[in-house]
């Protein structure tokens, strides 16, 4: 009998179906073994990120609280235009509607986007810092109030605080025990500008700004909560409140979301729609009062959160 070497390597140097069923059986445990950790190692670059955000936005608070003698506060209805002085130059708090987001411009290296004279291209204008990188950004809605205008979102809230009075359609009250206020009017409806001695409990015991939760599942379209931006005077899409339990975002795109806006806001969500939360996994990031970030997890307390939210209900609480 020959023996034909030749063959012989021919015929074992390719895979059979067998083996190949192996090797792709394999790619795939190893994929999903990696998938997860590159996801998690991604997470955990993005959480930096966003803590790095709010380190920044809580200096700038507190560098306008040294320049002016208070923080800046959530301005005024989101109807209202940008408030500018005789020559055009933009009035700063409390004199102006825009809210806390566009009042601390200037401490963040945004001085120019703060003076332009447009008030459609500040509005239209991404500010990097101000969107968290878990989620997708930047988002656009187009303003649904019928003036065509593209208006940017933001990820970030200024603390309400508790109390409720002056509760009307869009807004949960005035702020008066929170740190980001509704802009001072002189009435006893509303608090006058916040200092830090304002804040009796303790700057290390109070949130001043923090992530916000978002329905995902209607995402390009105007919510209640997300129709006005990031420069939104006092109104939801800047300004949460302690006093519902902070969430994960969500995706609802039922008939009952999207009539939250465009019917009655009444029937919406309004534990979400007004909550604080983000896309993270465990507990959304928040800048307290003396400018430190810690992460608040989404199973706090109630009792414990809404302490933390109050600037002056002399109930201190402290974070484990």
């Amino acid at each position: 009998m020959r023996f034909n070497m030749q063959s012989f390597t021919k015929r074992k140097s390719g895979f059979t179906l067998v083996e190949l069923l192996v090797v792709i059986a394999i790619i795939a445990v190893l994929v999903g073994m990696l998938v997860p950790a590159v996801q998690k190692v991604r997470e955990a670059a993005n959480r930096i990120s966003c803590v790095n955000n709010l380190k920044q936005i809580g200096l700038a608070a507190l560098n306008h609280h040294d320049t002016y003698g208070f923080l800046p506060d959530g301005g005024e209805h989101f109807w209202y235009p940008r408030t500018k002085l005789a020559d055009g130059a933009p009035h700063t708090g409390p004199n102006q509607h825009w809210g806390v987001f566009y009042q601390i411009l200037p401490f963040l290296e945004q001085e120019n986007l703060w003076r332009n004279p447009s008030d459609a291209l500040v509005e239209n204008t991404p500010v990097k810092i101000y969107m968290c990188p878990s989620r997708e950004n930047p988002r656009h809605i187009i303003d649904p109030w019928g003036m065509s205008k593209r208006t940017v979102l933001g990820d970030y809230a200024g603390n309400g605080g508790l109390d409720t009075t002056g509760y009307s359609w869009g807004i949960l009250g005035n702020g008066k025990d929170g740190v980001i206020v509704r802009r001072p009017d002189g009435s006893s409806l509303r608090s006058g500008s916040v200092r830090i001695s304002s804040i009796t409990d303790g700057g290390s015991n109070t949130l001043m700004i923090g992530e916000k939760v978002f329905n995902y599942g209607l995402t390009g379209y105007a919510q209640a909560n997300e129709d006005a931006g990031w420069v939104d005077g006092w109104d939801w899409d800047v300004i949460r409140w302690g006093r519902y339990q902070p969430a994960r975002d969500y995706k609802d795109f039922s008939d009952e979301a999207v009539r939250g806006y465009h019917v009655n806001m009444q029937t919406a969500p309004i534990h979400l729609m007004g909550a604080f939360g983000s896309a993270h996994p465990g507990g959304f990031n928040g800048v307290l009062a003396d400018g430190s970030v810690r992460k608040v997890p989404y199973g706090i307390s109630l009792a414990v959160f809404q302490r933390f939210s109050s600037r002056n209900d002399g109930e201190v609480v402290q974070l484990d």
